[in-house]
């Protein structure tokens, strides 16, 4: 920060809080405290975060790596994973409250990565009577999103239909469920990885989880959830 003042560029530290590895969606007492940076230059504000992130592979596994994305982050993006003390800080028009982060949409690494944006549902839990569910995000082009179902509590049937489409940088996933109950729905990227050269062939892909919800499914809905 101090160099960057001597460079002329208005530098700053944040404190707030964050999802480490450990956050549970709707318990704030699994949140880390965290500290970042951001920047002015050319009247726009910039945020820096160098964080250590949990990037998952679709069996479950995972490793632990550095995340450039957090590099000039989008101020949407980041609203996911940290959250300042001091609200103007986000940068954002309508500042998001606490609860609504701690209930918010439970996000990896691989979402910033691949510069994904949820734009239909922002809360972890989804309710939804019918057992269809269709959910937009914001997606770069030449990425694939799908998604994947796991029965949890009532629904023993986890062979869900999943079907995708794409108009423009909105990718919409549809997925129908099987029967009522409820189930962790995990939202899947999936990048062509081509050869280098003029050819460009498909040589192979990189498949990672970027997002996961908890849907309920039928006429049994908790009062605290949004009905879908």
């Amino acid at each position: 920060v101090s160099k960057m003042h001597i460079a002329g560029v208005e530098a700053f530290v944040i404190n707030g809080v964050k999802k480490g590895f450990n956050f549970q969606p709707g318990d704030a007492s699994t949140l880390k405290r965290h500290t970042w940076n951001a920047f002015r230059t050319g009247g726009r504000s910039y945020l820096v975060d160098l964080p250590v992130y949990k990037e998952v592979e679709t069996d479950g596994s995972y490793k632990l790596a550095y995340a450039d994305a957090f590099f000039c982050i989008a101020r949407e993006q980041m609203i996911y994973t940290s959250v300042p003390d001091v609200n103007r800080l986000q940068f954002l028009p309508e500042p998001v409250t606490k609860e609504q982060f701690v209930n918010s949409v439970q996000c990896f690494g691989a979402l910033h990565g691949y510069l994904l944006t949820p734009i239909s549902h922002r809360e972890y839990q989804i309710s939804s009577k019918q057992r269809s569910l269709t959910l937009s995000f914001d997606a770069p082009p030449g990425l694939q999103l799908g998604a994947r179902t796991y029965a949890d509590k009532d629904a023993k049937d986890q062979r869900s239909s999943i079907k995708t489409s794409r108009e423009g940088r909105k990718f919409t996933v549809h997925v129908k469920f099987p029967a009522d109950g409820v189930y962790k729905l995990e939202i899947t990227a999936t990048e062509l990885i081509r050869e280098r050269g003029s050819s460009g062939e498909v040589v192979g892909c990189s498949v990672k989880s970027v997002a996961e919800y908890s849907v309920n499914v039928g006429e049994k809905q908790p009062r605290s959830m949004a009905t879908n």
